[in-house]
């Protein structure tokens, strides 16, 4: 079993678990529109060719072979290196490591820069 994304005009339209033969028979539409990827729990060597996981509305870049998620800030960088994108660098990554994704701080492009908030935990 492996992951594959469909790609349409360069954009994730689904990803799916599937054994390569299910895909090259045609089951899921034509083979060459999807493209194997990776699960995020993979370790390094286990993953794919892909720099990282497709997810649905990701685009998939033939020459980098990698998939990049949508910009999520006009400021933030793409990382050449990661296909990632990052915030400007200064401020860099959120001060604890939570971003938006995490508790403590949230991205204001307005400042460029990251606001801290307040713990949901806290009275």
């Amino acid at each position: 079993m492996a992951t594959f994304a469909n790609i349409k005009d360069g954009i994730v339209q689904n990803v799916i678990i599937a054994d390569q033969e299910f895909i090259d028979s045609g089951g899921v539409g034509n083979p060459s529109t999807w493209k194997e990827t990776w699960w995020e729990e993979l370790s390094e060597n286990e993953k794919g060719s892909t720099k990282n996981y497709a997810a649905k509305y990701d685009t998939y870049d033939s020459v980098r072979d990698a998939f990049i998620s949508p910009q999520p800030y006009p400021s933030w960088i793409l990382s050449e290196e990661t296909c990632k994108w990052n915030p400007p660098d200064p401020p860099g990554p959120a001060p604890d490591g939570g971003g938006d994704n995490g508790f403590g701080y949230k991205w204001n492009e307005d400042t460029v820069s990251w606001d801290s908030r307040p713990s949901p935990f806290l009275p």
